[in-house]
């Protein structure tokens, strides 16, 4: 599956907002959803101040340290970012 990530950050730096965009040719169905919904909750996280490094070590990994979600990929992002 191929998707977007797009991350925006407050004038400080830090991260503010997850987007996540799917690319996928049935529209509005459940996996869209909840992965749109998986965003809003890490970008309210890290707007009402959950550190964005708690949250990364939160998502579930590979043996290996990969992240095994999007979620987990796009802490990592934000690491780099930072």
């Amino acid at each position: 599956m191929k998707y977007e990530i797009t991350v925006s950050f407050f004038d400080d730096g830090k991260p503010a907002e997850t987007f996540v965009r799917l690319d996928m040719f049935v529209r509005s169905n459940p996996l869209e959803h909840m992965v749109a919904d998986a965003a809003v909750a890490v970008s309210l996280g890290l707007q009402y101040g959950v550190p964005a490094d708690v949250m990364r070590k939160a998502f579930l990994r590979e043996d290996n340290g990969e992240p095994m979600s999007i979620f987990g990929k796009i802490m990592d992002m934000i690491e780099e970012e930072g």
